[in-house]
């Protein structure tokens, strides 16, 4: 049997029962989605409700409120709040698309939506596409993600993207 599994974005925790209502009895493979820590992020801070990928230009990452600003604590646990009803209603995990999400979340922040994860007994995907950096320090927020995962003793996936073709080195 197949399983797809939305693991780089997921969909917004207050609809995570929503998502798996509308592909049952549609698939002839598994599936599963993280809850999307972007779009919780768009809830708590603009109130946008996108679900689903298609619908990210709502999203944190698209320019709005939310990319640029830095959660304070309210905020925060409003996010983590957000992504814990999606973790109880059967989210695979958390999905993060951390690289597009570079001037607003902190180190604390992501420790945070890490440790939520690991509580749950559940990974945390981070997508880490247009990190800030470069050749050298570029892979400092890839090992600080795996060295959280290893401390909090929690699985976590690291999805590296970049532009097709070899990489300069300097």
């Amino acid at each position: 049997m197949t399983t797809g599994m939305d693991l780089e974005m997921g969909t917004l925790g207050t609809d995570v029962d929503k998502w798996y209502q509308e592909r049952e009895g549609k698939n002839q493979m598994n599936y599963g989605a993280a809850t999307a820590h972007e779009f919780a992020g768009s809830l708590a801070l603009d109130g946008a409700t996108a679900i689903d990928t298609p619908e990210a230009q709502k999203s944190r990452g698209a320019g709005d409120n939310g990319s640029q600003k830095k959660v304070n604590l309210e905020e925060g646990n409003k996010i983590l709040q957000i992504l814990d009803e999606g973790l109880r209603a059967g989210a695979m995990g958390i999905g993060s698309k951390l690289g597009y999400m570079r001037d607003c979340v902190t180190a604390r922040e992501m420790f945070e939506v890490q440790k939520l994860a690991a509580d749950h007994g559940r990974l945390t995907s981070v997508h880490f596409c247009y990190t800030l950096g470069d050749v050298t320090t570029e892979p400092n927020g890839v090992q600080e993600i795996l060295t959280k995962a290893r401390a909090l003793a929690a699985p976590a996936i690291a999805a590296l993207a970049h532009a097709p073709g070899p990489r300069p080195l300097a």
